[in-house]
């Protein structure tokens, strides 16, 4: 994901260019990013690479303030960059600790399937990718990619994909841990750990039941019924693209890594085999088949 409230503030450059105003949000953005550097230690060249994202932003505002309007493949474009400073961030600060990481384009692996027909704010700002497993695929996509033999870490960005003519796209409300999940899924990884600021599910709202219980262990539908009902540690699109493929699902708090956490399982949800086909499993058919 991007760093907390970059998002926010990339909408709001967009607002300011289309009312002509003071960029004061991108200056704000660019501040943030020079001050996690120093915070870390990161060199100039680490720092060049996030510098040349708000170069490029710089420059698309600059055409918008001129035409007083922003598009939806525009505004996907720029809602973008947060992700593309976060990870080239992380790829650097993963290096400083001799962790051998690359960065892989999200939208090299995750190809949108939204209808032609579809309006531009459905293709570019609410896209839709249908879970797929290759993992072979992905193996030679990463190598080609990065060009580097062994890794130890491969880093891509949530929330973005790319459609059949290579424009950037987004992929909504949710979009990063739906992005984890349909990434999970193309590698038929062992399991999808969702990190966040809480433990996981609970019997309750613990900000305002003091005595909720935390759900160690959920079925994807049940964790499905608390997502679609409000529980917002997890969107409900991130559980089927996993789920599908037998991925299990792991909530986990990035402040107390070892602590228990919930844990989703998938067993009974409806199999689809990579080449599309139904599988065997017991549970009700997928709503992404046709």
């Amino acid at each position: 994901s991007a760093l907390s409230q970059v998002t926010n503030r990339i909408e709001k450059s967009l607002q300011e260019a289309i009312e002509g105003k003071e960029l004061t949000s991108l200056q704000w953005i660019e501040e943030t990013h020079r001050r996690l550097a120093r915070e870390i230690g990161l060199d100039s060249s680490a720092l060049g690479n996030v510098l040349e994202c708000v170069r490029e932003m710089e420059n698309l505002l600059q055409g918008i303030s001129m035409i007083g309007e922003v598009s939806p493949r525009v505004k996907a474009r720029m809602c973008s960059y947060g992700e593309q400073m976060s990870t080239r961030m992380a790829v650097h600060i993963l290096r400083l600790h001799e962790v051998k990481a690359a960065l892989v384009q999200s939208g090299d692996l995750l190809v949108t399937d939204t209808p032609l027909q579809a309006n531009d704010e459905e293709k570019y700002l609410n896209a839709n990718v249908f879970p797929r497993s290759d993992r072979e695929g992905a193996e030679a996509t990463i190598q080609e990619k990065t060009l580097v033999p062994n890794l130890d870490v491969v880093v891509t960005q949530g929330f973005i994909a790319r459609n059949a003519k290579g424009e950037t796209c987004l992929l909504g409300r949710g979009g990063s841990d739906t992005s984890g999940s349909l990434i999970a899924a193309l590698v038929a990884a062992h399991h999808l750990e969702i990190w966040t600021d809480v433990y996981g599910m609970f019997t309750g709202d613990p900000r305002i039941m003091p005595h909720v219980r935390l759900l160690q262990k959920i079925s994807w539908r049940e964790a499905q019924e608390l997502a679609t009902s409000g529980a917002k540690v997890l969107h409900p699109r991130c559980i089927g693209p996993a789920a599908m493929f037998n991925v299990p699902i792991e909530i986990r708090n990035t402040m107390d890594p070892a602590s228990q956490h919930t844990l989703i399982t998938v067993d009974d949800f409806q199999r689809i085999a990579p080449d599309g086909s139904e599988g065997n499993g017991r549970g009700p058919r997928s709503p992404w088949q046709s």
